[in-house]
């Protein structure tokens, strides 16, 4: 078990699943830690190749930001459009984009709802994103924006008829997809 102040120390694995939400080392389950920027149990890891497709293996960091050294974890590489696999963790666990990384990643959502003011990821309800629209941050449902403004697909907002995706400046493109906000009408 790691996170404890000053050091290390052995302790039973807890029950939580990898990218459920977790307030110390003790809630995740074996071979995971909790990250303490995302609130997450995450998969421990030395390369990539160890986080699955989508994933990436970064260093670990304190609530702070701090860089743990000789820690690493897995970043979910998670779809923000299907809120996977994070909603398999739990309705409080959201995929929300992670500027410090340039990546998705699974972590504690807000409950903040949908065209609600935001001012960053971590307050929008589980399934949105923290997105610009006009000059105003908001939360909207994530959509992929494919260079027209087109309606949102019934897998991106609720009511896809009624909704436009809406691109973000700047251009936010992960993995060469670029994303957007569904901005219903």
């Amino acid at each position: 078990m790691l996170g404890l102040d000053g050091g290390t120390a052995c302790a039973a694995p807890g029950a939580g699943v990898t990218f459920s939400q977790c307030a110390a080392d003790t809630d995740c389950a074996a071979a995971t830690l909790c990250d303490r920027v995302t609130s997450t149990c995450k998969p421990l890891c030395d390369t990539a190749a160890d986080c699955g497709d989508e994933g990436a293996c970064v260093s670990a960091r304190t609530a702070a930001g701090a860089e743990i050294p000789g820690l690493k974890l897995c970043l979910a590489g998670c779809d923000p459009v299907a809120n996977a696999p994070c909603a398999d963790a739990g309705a409080e666990v959201g995929c929300l984009y992670r500027g410090d990384e340039e990546a998705f990643d699974c972590a504690v959502a807000g409950d903040t709802p949908e065209l609600t003011q935001c001012s960053e990821q971590a307050e929008c309800d589980s399934g949105l994103g923290c997105l610009e629209v006009n000059g105003q941050l908001g939360c909207l449902h994530w959509c992929v924006y494919d260079g027209g403004t087109d309606l949102c697909t019934s897998a991106e907002h609720p009511t896809s008829s009624f909704a436009i995706c809406v691109p973000q400046s700047p251009t936010l493109s992960v993995g060469g997809v670029v994303y957007g906000g569904c901005l219903p009408q």
